[in-house]
Formats: C-alpha cells, sequence, structure tokens
C-alpha cells in the first residue's frame, strides 16, 4: 500500500474509532490531506463493459452496525443496504457476468423529509462526508479495492444540480418556515392553492418578500438546522452561503429555459448556481477528492440538463485532467439528460463534454478557465 493512502486509511480508521457512526459527524474531511494518491487506470475500453446499476440501500445489508433509522417495511425509509453489502455479493454478481459497478450517491444526505428518506442519495448536505448507512471512507475503499481485484471498476453517481431540502423562503418574514392557502375554492371561483415557504413556485426575479405594504424585495432564505433529520447548512462552506443558491423557486414548467436551468428541483432541492467560477472550482475539487481518496473509475452524472453547458465544458475537462496527472486516465463520465428531444439529448455528446473527451485533447490551465468565463483568479 502506498504511503498516502495508508495515511488516508489511519486516520479515516481514527475517526471511525472515535466517533459513533450514529452520530453522523465523524472527523476526517478531504482537506486533510494534501499528498496526492497516485492512482490507477483499471479499463481500456469502456465499450466492453458490463455496466450492473446498484441502488446501495436496496441491494444487500452487509453490516449492521450503521442499521440506524431503517425500516425495511417502509417504501419510502431506509432498508439497511451498505456498501459491505456489496462486497459480500461480488460473486454473485461477477458470476452473472458484471464488469462495472454503478453505485448511487456516496455523499452524506438530509435524513428525512416530508416523511421521505434519502435512501437514494440525491439529497446532498454535506459533499465531503459519506453517507454513514452506507459505511465509511475505509469500507468505500474496501468496496474499490474488492472489486479491482476481480477486474472490475466501480462508477460512482453524482450530483452537481442541487442539494437536499436545505432552506426556507421567508416570504412574509417573520423568522420561521409557513405553509399558506390561497383561493377560496367556490365554483367558479379561484381553487384553493398551497403557497408553501419551503417550496414557491418559481419567480424570474427571484422569490420575493411582501409584507402589509406589498412586495418588500428579495425574499431571505433561512437554513433549516435539525440535526436528528439532518436539515443543517450544507457543506463545504460555500454551500452554506445563500448567494450559492439562484433562489428563484420551484421549477414548474421544464420548456422555460430559466426555469430549467435555475428553479429548484421540485420537492424543495435547491438549485445551486453553477455559472458561479468559485461553484465550479469547488465540484470539481470535491469530486476530484472523491476519486483520488478511493480509485473510482467514473461518474454517473444527475440532471445534467438543469445544468449550463458552461458548467460541464469546465468540469469534466478540469476533472479529468487533475486526475489524469495523478494516474487516473480514460475516466468515464456519462449523465442524465431526461427528455425526449433528441436534439438535445445529443447536445451533450460532444467531444469536450463526457466521454467523447479524451485525455489526449488536454488543454491548458488558462485555455480552460477563460472557455469557461472564469479568470485563473477567479
Amino acid at each position: 500500500m502506498s504511503r498516502p493512502r495508508a495515511i488516508a486509511r489511519s486516520v479515516a480508521l481514527a475517526c471511525a474509532v472515535a466517533a459513533p457512526l450514529s452520530a453522523g459527524t465523524g472527523c476526517m474531511h478531504f482537506q486533510e490531506f494534501d499528498e496526492p494518491l497516485q492512482l490507477e487506470t483499471h479499463v481500456n475500453d469502456w465499450r466492453d463493459e458490463v455496466i450492473y446499476q446498484i441502488l446501495v440501500d436496496r441491494f444487500a445489508d452487509g453490516d449492521d452496525s450503521n442499521n440506524y433509522n431503517i425500516d425495511p417495511t417502509g417504501m419510502a425509509r431506509y432498508h439497511g443496504g451498505d456498501w459491505q453489502g456489496i462486497i459480500d455479493n461480488l460473486d454473485y454478481l461477477e458470476e452473472l457476468g458484471v464488469t462495472t459497478l454503478w453505485i448511487s450517491p456516496v455523499v452524506k444526505n438530509v435524513e428525512t423529509d416530508a416523511n421521505v428518506d434519502g435512501y437514494h442519495g440525491y439529497w446532498a448536505q454535506d459533499f465531503n462526508e459519506p453517507n454513514p448507512h452506507f459505511g465509511d471512507l475505509i469500507a468505500l475503499r474496501a468496496l474499490v479495492d474488492a472489486a479491482h481485484a476481480r477486474d472490475m471498476k466501480i462508477i460512482i453517481d453524482i450530483v452537481t444540480n442541487h442539494v437536499g431540502q436545505a432552506f426556507f423562503y421567508d416570504i412574509n418574514m417573520n423568522g420561521v418556515p409557513d405553509i399558506q392557502l390561497s383561493g377560496d375554492g367556490r365554483p367558479g371561483k379561484s381553487g384553493v392553492g398551497h403557497i408553501t415557504e419551503y417550496d414557491p413556485d418559481f419567480d424570474t426575479r427571484g422569490i420575493q418578500a411582501f409584507t402589509s405594504l406589498g412586495e418588500a424585495g428579495p425574499a431571505p432564505i433561512i437554513f433549516q438546522y435539525d440535526p436528528a433529520t439532518n436539515h443543517i447548512p450544507p457543506q463545504p462552506a460555500i454551500f452554506s452561503d445563500p448567494l450559492t443558491y439562484n433562489r428563484k423557486g420551484r421549477t414548474f414548467n421544464f420548456d422555460i429555459p430559466d426555469q430549467l436551468l435555475h428553479g429548484d428541483f421540485p420537492g424543495g432541492l435547491k438549485d445551486v448556481d453553477t455559472r458561479q467560477c468559485e461553484v465550479k472550482r469547488e465540484f470539481v475539487d470535491v469530486y476530484a477528492r472523491w476519486i483520488e481518496l478511493t480509485d473510482a473509475d467514473g461518474y454517473r452524472i444527475d440532471t445534467i440538463k438543469h445544468v449550463e453547458y458552461d458548467f460541464w465544458r469546465y468540469f469534466t475537462q478540469r476533472l479529468r485532467q487533475r486526475l489524469a496527472k495523478s494516474g487516473k486516465k480514460n475516466f468515464l463520465m456519462f449523465g442524465e439528460a431526461f427528455d425526449g428531444n433528441d436534439a438535445l439529448v445529443g447536445s451533450f455528446t460532444r467531444k469536450d463534454y463526457y466521454n467523447h473527451w479524451t485525455d489526449d485533447q488536454l488543454e491548458s490551465q488558462d485555455a480552460l478557465d477563460r472557455d469557461a468565463q472564469c479568470g485563473s483568479d477567479g
């Protein structure tokens, strides 16, 4: 084992001993490791791979020490699956002919919201911490190592478009989240509608505050703080800054570009302003570090059509460049563009976005910054 990997494992083990898993806080952060890992390239041609998708929570329970807040009888609750459960079933997967495992997101999530758990992984709360329901960083690295020992590869699902239900819009400026009814519901009159400060309808100006005198400018946003459900300000710190978000409310018409790109995802998932250079750099750093600490082989990226093309050009090229320097070449990236519009879906297959872009097309750092309208100083 190389020295950097040994350090990472030792610190992770110390954290695991020092803090109970159920506390969900841990003490290991990516920033503690300044020495880059020596990564390896485990695949020559991705077209030869048989990819098997695994929703980790629903696959297999291999470690009962992380079985807190689970209810296997509830469709919307955590069931107990984890990374150790996948390790325990690698023989089965290999017998199926599987050569690559695509696993659900690994980051720490909002625990539960509106009686639905974040078992799927798409409600990020801390991009720097593993989801304690699935295990710690040691368990994730053990899964990658065990897969590589069988010549199997690991693809991790990631999200850049949004975070989980992190804040509410204080529209009436009373400091608490409110749900109001509008309309009187009488025949021929206006119907009854809900106005919720967690998930108000899209406003191209940004969600507006109201007082008894009328509109009062942009509504303040207030981050929730409920450790029991992990509704706490998102991490890293940039995601706890209100200015990191578009703050325009819930998308209700995906055919309108402004809503498609800048609206909160229905259900209160807060839309990140991925046009900002600081946000672009943070996502590159966060997701590069997950690979540097695990040696995983690729990313499947969620909700790509809801993020600007410039972000993808910047993110995919900078991420590949950084990983290639550490030995991880031919890194796979593919994304979900959930749409029946062939032209829109095809627009993401340019050579400088996802896996149509190769390592020998690396551009200089300055050129990449200019292309994404991010100067080297931000």
